[in-house]
């Protein structure tokens, strides 16, 4: 037995064929033992297999890690408990199950504390940085790195300590304070010194830094700390299979603008992948992917992408399968799990009992299978009306773009029309109508381009289509000033449509009749809830105010009378100091996108 566990342990980086035939038989000579503490160091020996040969599911590491804790519990060496516990908890994160990760972790620490074992609290701090470094709580993660260098730094335990100045570098780059960061990665750099054999450590904190300097935006450092980890890598595994490390100097490169130099790095990390076949990471061909799209190379951009897209397809596909192939073993081990029990309960109790025992347990991983099958099948059709829903919104996003397209089109043809119009009353005429038209369309630019597909925010609407009527003018109203004076304000798309309208109307002809003889002045524009649930929109000028001509009934003012009825609302004009109106509407319950 002892002969068998040692292979496992020497062997944790064996490939499948090799390793699944001697764990199936360590695991049923560990049972036959009967000794809870063999069965233990074999579940622990698989458990760290399948976290080691990360493309297995999380799960199959978390059954084993949970099978170490329940044997270790059998027996009295609380410390082993804890440190089983300790190891359970960073596979939990290592799964996103933060909550279940929590409550597993301070068990350990309790019972680390009871024992007055102040290292293997410090692991449970480290343990703590680990899973709030994942959840990007970076406070949290700073707050627990410390608590166990203040214990690592009185100790040889120089592994752990530089591993927890690793996530204190994730920490301090999640809160923006780089120079921290960096400060963090010499610090792990120093101590990992002082065990030269580690050198994934140097390694992931020159990456991490690459990491660091990319968010801050410093490209050339970002290439520099890239180079030093690849050198470490070909150092320790040779230049051949260090060739993954190469994307990140071509990432780096690429952001600097070096496209052409980022080739040949990306080139070759993707090259090594085909050469071991292992096709099962596609972020390396997703940047090989963007550098020749940045060259206009688009056929051999769209053939990596395919690439891209095929990989996440087969990790899927192979996952599943993986975790069909773990119930074999799953079956097996449980039911020797179920005889050690019931063997335990012969000692205690009589026959009838077992048999009743037997029956419950029975039921109840029957009704618990139920459940979990019926949860299963409720997450698919939960998954299902989310992609349902994203599709929908997709769809009625396109709907507005190509609304607003049709009617750009409109307003570009009466811009072309209006071109060979000499009589100048026809030809204000027509450039009225283009900004009515441009008025709805912003509109549905809006709604595709913004996150609420029910609703507009009419202050920057209002800024947007001020601005547009502006220009329409050309020179002549350069010394006219617009402002807008109102909170953010969202008015749904059945609202502000003919709130769109009406403004581009009262805008028009402010800027036609209020300031002749190239007066300056400020048109200002307004929207506030009222205390009575109302809405006021007021549009006003220091302008000359309104005369017969202005106010004449054309079709502009018919059409702002019309508005005004459809929204159910009052018009009011004021004349002092120039001209104002308001409008005052209730406001409508908005419609479902």
């Amino acid at each position: 037995m002892d002969t068998i566990l040692a292979w496992l342990d020497n062997h944790i980086d064996a490939d499948i064929k090799d390793f699944r035939p001697v764990s199936n038989m360590a695991l049923q000579y560990a049972y036959e033992t009967k000794d809870p503490n063999i069965i233990a160091v074999a579940h622990e020996l698989l458990a760290s297999w399948h976290a080691y040969n990360g493309f297995f599911p999380v799960d199959s590491t978390l059954y084993h890690s949970k099978k170490v804790v329940y044997n270790y519990r059998l027996g009295s060496d609380s410390i082993k408990v804890a440190n089983a516990l300790k190891s359970l908890s960073l596979d939990y994160i290592n799964n996103s199950q933060n909550e279940e990760a929590l409550k597993i972790i301070f068990q350990a620490l309790r019972i680390f504390e009871d024992n007055n074992d102040q290292a293997g609290a410090a692991g449970v701090y480290k343990n703590l940085a680990s899973l709030y470094a994942f959840s990007k709580d970076g406070e949290k993660t700073i707050e627990y790195a410390n608590k166990a260098i203040a214990i690592l730094e009185n100790t040889e335990d120089y592994y752990t300590l530089s591993i927890t100045y690793l996530y204190l570098i994730q920490g301090y780059t999640q809160l923006d304070k780089y120079d921290e960061a960096l400060e963090a990665a010499k610090k792990c750099l120093d101590i990992s010194k002082e065990i030269p054999d580690q050198m994934g450590i140097p390694l992931r904190a020159h990456s991490w830094s690459y990491e660091t300097y990319i968010k801050m935006g410093e490209f050339d450092l970002a290439y520099e700390e890239a180079v030093i980890a690849w050198n470490i890598a070909k150092n320790a595994v040779g230049e051949e299979r260090a060739a993954g490390y190469r994307s990140e100097i071509g990432n780096s490169l690429m952001l600097q603008g070096k496209v052409s130099d980022a080739l040949p790095h990306l080139r070759a990390s993707v090259d090594l992948i085909e050469a071991q076949e292992t096709r099962t990471a596609s972020l390396p061909y997703d940047l090989l992917a963007q550098c020749y799209e940045k060259l206009g190379q688009y056929q051999n951009a769209l053939k990596y992408y395919k690439v891209v897209a095929d990989i996440d397809k087969k990790n899927l596909v192979a996952q599943v399968a993986n975790l069909k192939s773990e119930s074999v073993i799953k079956y097996e081990t449980d039911k020797k799990d179920q005889e050690l029990i019931l063997q335990q309960a012969r000692l205690k109790q009589k026959t009838t009992v077992q048999m009743l025992m037997a029956a419950f347990l029975g039921i109840l991983a029957l009704s618990l299978f139920l459940l979990f099958s019926s949860f299963r099948k409720n997450k698919k059709t939960s998954e299902k009306l989310e992609i349902k829903n994203q599709e929908n919104e997709l769809l009625l996003k396109e709907i507005h773009h190509r609304v607003k397209n049709n009617l750009q089109t409109i307003s570009s043809l009466l811009n072309l029309q209006s071109e060979s119009i000499k009589d100048e009353a026809a030809y204000d005429a027509v450039q009225e109508s283009k900004n009515r038209v441009a008025s709805m369309a912003l509109i549905h630019q809006k709604l595709y381009q913004g996150e609420n597909l029910a609703a507009i925010e009419m202050k920057d609407y209002f800024e947007t289509i001020g601005n547009a009527v502006k220009e329409s003018f050309g020179e002549k109203v350069d010394n006219i000033s617009l402002e807008i004076e109102m909170p953010e304000l969202e008015l749904d798309v059945d609202t502000a449509v003919p709130i769109g309208l009406i403004t581009n109307e009262l805008l028009t002809n402010a800027l036609k009749y209020a300031y002749p003889d190239d007066l300056s002045g400020t048109i200002k524009i307004k929207m506030t809830k009222t205390t009575d649930n109302l809405i006021q929109l007021e549009i006003s000028d220091d302008g000359v105010g309104m005369n017969n001509e202005s106010e004449n009934q054309g079709f502009g003012t018919l059409l702002v009378q019309l508005l005004t009825t459809q929204l159910g609302g009052t018009l009011e004009k004021k004349h002092y100091n120039g001209t104002s109106i308001i409008l005052l509407f209730k406001e409508q319950e908005k419609s479902v996108a």
